[in-house]
């Protein structure tokens, strides 16, 4: 067998000097090989510094779960007072928007007032009595003391549409003649209390 050895030896020679390894590769091999003393104690200080790196990763990790742990058990509790200052800010705001309905509802019945006194007096002062007469054109407004004001059939049509016209009118009757602030017919109705220019 010794003799298998032997000549299993001599190709194992012959084949590692027809394939050498490149220079980089065996550089590497015998560093990694041949270590000083003054090596092996920074291979140390690496090792150390590696233990210590990740022991304060675990640390880290450790320390956050845990103040997450504690910050959910600590909110826990204050939610139930939240809810009872939440309800006295509600009852706060509700009280004001009780006292804000009541002053709008104030401010609305005086504006509501003051707005039919104002059309008391648009009533008083912009409205005529006249004397309606059919024309080729339409109808004429003969105005007590002011002259003639001609009506055209779409400014009838008009008026009619939004009730502002009466039906029951016809020639040389007396009407109540309304005018808004610019001067406008807005209603032509029948004079109830029958005057006369």
């Amino acid at each position: 067998m010794n003799k298998d050895n032997d000549q299993l030896d001599h190709l194992y020679q012959q084949r590692k000097k027809a394939h050498l390894a490149p220079n980089k590769i065996k550089s590497r091999i015998l560093k990694h090989h041949a270590i000083s003393d003054n090596e092996k104690e920074t291979g140390a200080n690496i090792v150390w510094q590696k233990y210590f790196q990740q022991l304060g990763l675990i640390t880290a990790c450790l320390g956050i779960f845990m103040l997450g742990f504690f910050q959910y058990k600590a909110l826990k509790k204050p939610n139930e007072i939240n809810l009872v200052s939440t309800e006295i800010v509600h009852d706060v705001l509700n009280s004001e928007t009780k006292n804000q309905q009541e002053i709008r509802s104030v401010q609305y019945r005086q504006a509501s007032e003051q707005y039919a006194v104002s059309q008391k007096i648009i009533a008083i002062h912009h409205s005529e009595t006249a004397v309606i007469s059919a024309t080729a054109n339409g109808w004429e407004l003969n105005i007590c003391g002011a002259g003639k004001i001609s009506i055209s059939p779409l400014l009838l049509a008009s008026l009619a549409r939004i009730n502002a016209l009466d039906p029951n009118l016809s020639n040389g009757q007396f009407v109540q003649v309304a005018f808004n602030v610019d001067g406008q017919i807005i209603t032509i109705v029948e004079q109830t209390p029958l005057l006369e220019c």
